[in-house]
């Protein structure tokens, strides 16, 4: 499958006050996996997945948030009114809420992307 081009690979270490993280990627992705480093907590969003959601995959070590699909708080695309092209990633349990987290974002652009 043709993604469009090489992914992109950002870590963040998240606060403990949570606050939605923007990346700019230069592109449009079609895939996103995120991994919590600190926890081992993972999720996989699409483009075909509506915004602020996100498939859960592994709780992590704490397991606070559960697993399956999410509706709320997970993965968006940045407002494409500004042209920006990247991702938001809201507040979602067991990634970006209450503690010191270490984050792994890995995204693919689109084949419109390149």
């Amino acid at each position: 499958m043709n993604y469009g081009g090489q992914p992109a690979i950002r870590q963040a270490t998240v606060a403990a006050t949570p606050a939605a993280i923007s990346l700019e990627l230069g592109f449009v992705p079609s895939i996103v996996m995120v991994t919590n480093l600190t926890t081992g907590a993972k999720a996989l969003w699409t483009n075909l997945d509506d915004d602020a959601s996100a498939y859960v995959e592994s709780a992590g070590a704490s397991g606070s948030g559960g697993v399956g699909a999410k509706a709320i708080d997970g993965i968006s695309r940045l407002d494409e009114d500004n042209m920006a092209q990247g991702i938001k990633l809201g507040t979602l349990t067991d990634f970006n809420d209450t503690a010191d987290e270490v984050l792994q974002f890995i995204c693919f652009p689109s084949a419109q992307s390149s």
